[in-house]
């Protein structure tokens, strides 16, 4: 490990757990050649743990306090991930670039059922997209997804709110497509894209 600077060295031996003590900063040389991964985490494959213990692989633990001198934050992120920037040579495509990717939710193997998988899990707090969202799979709000619906919302206590906008606003849609369904505050009407129109969803 002569690459390594001492302070990394002693802390990266070559089996067993290792603590590292202050902050560390990764920046490989570029690369002209070659395919390489700049981190790579490979899970062992444990035998004999402790029953109904969780065992978590990569754990980031955040929950120290911070505190700052007075003075406001536009923005706090606890992890960022930059976008990156990939080009080619010459004329090429990418049929899919990704910035961050899980393959699916957890696998049950031998004797092993699982009641919830999920590949993401968020338990608490906001949820913000600031971009487009696609969906490929069913989705259930309050529930489970009906297999034949793309999306089932379920609730006792709650209904569905479509778009308000004044009418003005909805004839400012940029190419709206045929089923788009919007609140107009203007007449206090359902109203619904039908081929080149808006008609009004009445109960008639």
């Amino acid at each position: 490990m002569s690459n390594y600077p001492p302070s990394l060295t002693l802390a990266l031996p070559n089996s067993g757990p290792a603590d590292l003590v202050g902050s560390l900063t990764m920046t490989p040389v570029a690369a002209s050649s070659g395919v390489r991964s700049l981190l790579t985490v490979t899970a062992p494959a444990d035998t004999g743990l402790t029953a109904t213990t969780e065992q978590v692989d990569v754990y980031i633990n955040l929950a120290a306090t911070r505190t700052w001198a007075t003075g406001a934050l536009t923005t706090q992120r606890a992890v960022r991930v930059a976008a990156p920037t990939y080009a080619f040579a010459g004329a090429s495509t990418i049929t899919t670039a990704v910035t961050f990717d899980i393959s699916g939710a957890p696998v049950a193997g031998a004797n092993a059922t699982i009641t919830n998988g999920y590949a993401l899990r968020v338990v608490a707090g906001a949820v913000l997209f600031g971009g487009t969202l696609a969906v490929t799979g069913n989705v259930g709000i309050g529930g489970a997804a009906a297999a034949s619906a793309a999306l089932t919302v379920t609730s006792t206590t709650q209904g569905l709110l479509f778009p308000r906008m004044t009418e003005v606003q909805r004839d400012a849609i940029s190419a709206p497509a045929a089923g788009l369904v919007i609140y107009n505050t203007t007449t206090n009407k359902l109203n619904l894209r039908v081929a080149a129109a808006w008609e009004v969803i009445t109960s008639a």
